[in-house]
This record gives C-alpha cells, sequence and structure tokens, in this order.
C-alpha cells in the first residue's frame, strides 16, 4: 500500500464496498490504500490497515469509556480518546501533540481531528449513500508532514462509525419506548 506522501493531493474517500459488512476500504482514486474491518458483527474491536502498518481499535469502559490504538498483537496502548457527551474528546498519543475529536457541524454529521481548538488537521464529510457508509477525508495543509497523520485518518473513521452505531442504536431505544 502506498504512504500518504505518495498519494500526494488525491481525493480520499473511505468506502464500504459491500452492504452489511463491517470492512471499508480508503481509496485514492482507484488506489485502495487502507482498510478498516470489525472483527466480529458484534463488538468494538476492529483492526486497521494501512500504509505498512496494522494497528487495533477498541472502545471500552461503560460508565468511564475509552478506545484504545495498538499495534496489532501488542497490548501497548498508542493511544488513548476519551470521549465526552456527545462524542468529542481528547486523543492521547505517545509521542505526538495531543489532539481533540470534534463535530464541525451543527447536526455533527462531519468531524475532525483538532490541533487546537479551531484548526484541523485532519476532517471527515460523510456524502450521501443510501445504503452504504462512504466519507471524504480532508487532510488540511501540513497534515502529511505529521507522523500520526495515517493514524488519524484511520482512527477517525473508526470513531464516526462508533459514533453512528450509537446514534443508529439511541434512535431504535426512543422510537421502540416512544
Amino acid at each position: 500500500m502506498k504512504s500518504l506522501a505518495e498519494i500526494g493531493e488525491r481525493e480520499l474517500v473511505w468506502r464500504q464496498p459491500h452492504f452489511g459488512t463491517r470492512r471499508f476500504e480508503l481509496c485514492a482514486g482507484d488506489d485502495v490504500v487502507a482498510h478498516l474491518t470489525w472483527e466480529r458483527a458484534l463488538g468494538s474491536l476492529a483492526v486497521a490497515e494501512a500504509f505498512g502498518d496494522r494497528y487495533t481499535f477498541k472502545r471500552t469502559g461503560f460508565l468511564h469509556p475509552q478506545a484504545t490504538i495498538r499495534r496489532e498483537g501488542s497490548d501497548i496502548n498508542l493511544g488513548v480518546f476519551t470521549p465526552a457527551f456527545g462524542g468529542s474528546g481528547p486523543l492521547k498519543l505517545a509521542n505526538a501533540p495531543p489532539y481533540r475529536w470534534a463535530a464541525t457541524s451543527f447536526w455533527s454529521t462531519r468531524w475532525a481531528w483538532l490541533v487546537d481548538e479551531e484548526h484541523p488537521a485532519v476532517s471527515f464529510a460523510p456524502t450521501m449513500g443510501f445504503i452504504r457508509r462512504e466519507a471524504v477525508v480532508t487532510l488540511e495543509p501540513g497534515a502529511c508532514e505529521r507522523g500520526e497523520a495515517a493514524l488519524l485518518v484511520l482512527f477517525g473513521w473508526y470513531l464516526m462509525l462508533l459514533h453512528s452505531d450509537g446514534v443508529a442504536a439511541g434512535a431504535a431505544v426512543v422510537a421502540a419506548c416512544g
């Protein structure tokens, strides 16, 4: 797979190639440059593969949830995300500046990794897909120079999908109780 630097200025799009599966591809034009796959239909453990690296992402905790980033096969956290109410929150990465995951639109459909409270490094904008989930990823100027940019692209999509699943589950509960 190509590196972010080799991709250059091409548009990046996360796609779900087959409806009903929990496997996603990051595409740069016709090239697939990354994968994100859930280990089981139910659960939060996912494996991400991109740019020669493999990571696992997992949500843990109920009252105090977190999502962890690890190299596949390792028990050492490379990063820990602690969501606040609504899904935003800080990401603490080893050997990298702190980032904040935040909704950048009123209805929380667009999300970004913020370097500080105002400046996005990587942004995610869902496209209008009726059945399959997709999003355009934007690397802001200077983002590719950050060593953790690829990880932010992978983990941001993971968080968007978790958030989307949580919103859908909440709507189903409301509909069933209503």
